[in-house]
């Protein structure tokens, strides 16, 4: 088996080290690759990517998607994991914490789940959380808790995000129209998307098991343009 840990990433150089670094630290049951989906960035990001796929641990492979926005390079991820078993989405402006891999690959091959989902903890380092900004609006920076208790996802109450979320890449072999809507698109630093919970809704009209498991979990650190009321307004 092959589980593929891919992120997708633009204009983020300074943040790869430590996310690839993370990412090789995760301890799974399955071999992994990791899959960077760079789309057309501008900044150092395909310099910083070669020099990290030199390194050791798990092996690196770096595309590059030149169609703008976060939907062409979340359906080439998974165009490039297609004969994978598992792929595994997080973000990058993300760090994974230990017990990520062990908790997706236990959901899905063990507990049975086509896909599955855990935590997002916002962490606002080094900025200051506003005081306005209160945990009901968390949901807005990709912030996921529902509790310490691991769930089958039943209902649109408890949506999953591609912040944090794994796949059982037969999903994807058997449906080749299930792919990311392009309607929800987001290019650039544009304020917008909604792709992954579009596929959210597309898996569960469609009774795909889906599991909650809180021991999934990343750190989502918060960019400062979006602490701002203009941002959730």
């Amino acid at each position: 088996m092959l589980l593929s840990f891919a992120f997708c990433t633009f204009n983020r150089a300074d943040r790869l080290e430590k996310l690839v670094a993370a990412m090789r630290a995760q301890v799974c049951p399955i071999p992994f690759e990791i899959l960077a989906v760079n789309n057309n960035s501008s900044d150092a990001t395909l310099t910083v990517l070669d020099q990290l796929s030199r390194l050791p641990g798990a092996p690196l492979r770096v595309v590059t998607e030149a169609a703008p926005g976060i939907v062409p390079a979340r359906n080439r991820a998974l165009r490039e994991a297609i004969e994978s078993d598992l792929l595994v989405f997080i973000d990058d402006d993300e760090l994974p914490r230990p017990g990520l891999l062990q908790a997706a690959t236990d959901a899905l091959i063990n507990e049975g789940a086509m896909c599955a989902g855990g935590r997002v903890i916002v962490n606002f380092a080094p900025h200051i959380r506003p005081r306005w900004l209160g945990d009901e609006l968390l949901g807005f920076l990709a912030g996921v808790d529902y509790g310490a208790e691991a769930f089958w996802i039943t209902s649109s109450d408890t949506p999953i995000w591609t912040a944090n979320v794994a796949y059982a890449m037969r999903l994807f072999r058997d449906d080749p129209e299930l792919r990311f809507d392009p309607r929800y698109n987001r290019a650039g630093t544009a304020v917008g998307g909604g792709e992954d919970i579009a596929m959210f809704g597309k898996l569960l009209a469609r009774g795909v098991a889906m599991r909650y498991r809180p021991d999934m979990q990343v750190e989502h650190f918060v960019e400062h343009w979006r602490l701002r009321r203009r941002y959730f307004l």
